[in-house]
């Protein structure tokens, strides 16, 4: 018989490992909003298995932005900061048992794409594990993430970030536990 208890030893939370990410709340940002300035511009994260030139290509064949837009390219893992860091970091957490107590074993590297707005809410998290259970808790928990806006030549823009996180989980009869990080794993 499976313990509900579950110990979390090894977790170490892909919040806190996110690059740039800041701890306290942070004040909203003085810069404007891009489209109130009537400028049409976007970051977006390169994968790493792609270039700047292969992401550019496949955006404006599938017309996913006006014509005209500005794209700004980031590295793959490159995250404003999180403004509701400690919110998020404990619904992450909190994800981590649903997914443990569920009977799931994780491993491997997710990588879930944000659609962030221009005050850094995220309108849309699609992630890529493979496994509708594990999405459907993933989707959750980034939708209530707030991050700092990210700003491009004076305005705030609107961002495609694609966010790695990678897990390692072990499961014995008498215990379960998890890693989780954003990066790449460890070598």
């Amino acid at each position: 018989m499976r313990s509900t208890a579950v110990p979390l030893s090894a977790l170490l939370c892909c919040i806190a490992l996110l690059p740039g990410v800041a701890r306290a709340q942070a004040p909203a940002t003085p810069f404007p909003a891009c489209t109130s300035q009537g400028v049409s511009r976007v970051a977006i994260t390169v994968p790493p298995d792609r270039t700047e030139d292969q992401v550019r290509a496949t955006l404006v064949e599938a017309n996913a932005f006006p014509a005209g837009t500005e794209m700004h390219f980031l590295t793959y893992g490159q995250v404003p900061a999180i403004r509701n860091h400690d919110h998020v970091r404990k619904r992450f957490e909190g994800t981590v048992r649903r997914l443990l107590n569920d009977g799931f074993k994780i491993d491997g590297t997710v990588s879930v794409l944000l659609q962030v707005d221009e005050d850094g809410t995220v309108r849309q998290a699609t992630p890529n594990s493979g496994n509708r259970a594990v999405d459907h808790q993933l989707r959750r928990l980034w939708s209530e993430a707030r991050f700092e806006p990210l700003v491009i030549s004076g305005c705030r823009v609107r961002a495609w970030l694609q966010v790695p996180v990678a897990f390692a989980s072990d499961y014995s009869l008498d215990m379960r536990r998890l890693e989780a990080r954003t990066g790449p794993p460890p070598r």
